[in-house]
């Protein structure tokens, strides 16, 4: 190998790694081609105060509210028609309450959020309690809507 192949075979390898690594050395740290990464904490920024409780990211910021105040519609129609009978309202008012107790002292806890697994164990519970006030409702014959 001669001086002149060593020195051209060196200056074609640099330029290929220049040439490779220039537009990996343009980017800005910390971002892709995109922009700055998303932020996944509900909205609000480290060293900011966490949304206000009862504003619309406080307590029914998720549907928990909403499915609560249905179950509670559905108890309250239950009764009132006659199909759910006064120990059976009873039951489930006492049971949506602890539920509802339940969210509070969560979200309490964690500064107005619920953590995924306590929204999982909240849902769940108003499910259970759902199918049991629907299944009184079903087996009574009573019909479609509520």
């Amino acid at each position: 190998m001669t001086l002149r192949t060593l020195v051209l075979s060196t200056a074609a390898a640099a330029s290929a790694v220049v040439a490779f690594a220039a537009p990996a050395m343009a980017q800005p740290y910390g971002q892709g081609p995109y922009g700055p990464p998303p932020v996944y904490n509900h909205g609000y920024q480290p060293g900011y105060p966490p949304p206000p409780p009862g504003g619309p990211y406080g307590q029914f910021h998720d549907d928990l509210g909403q499915r609560e105040q249905g179950l509670q519609d559905m108890i309250q129609r239950g009764a009132q028609q006659g199909w759910l009978r006064g120990s059976q309202a009873r039951r489930a008012f006492s049971t949506l309450g602890n539920i509802r107790r339940e969210d509070h002292d969560m979200r309490r806890q964690n500064g107005g959020w619920l953590r995924g697994d306590q929204k999982f164990q909240l849902n769940q519970q108003i499910n259970d309690l759902t199918r049991y006030v629907r299944s009184i409702h079903d087996s009574q014959g009573a019909h479609y809507p509520w």
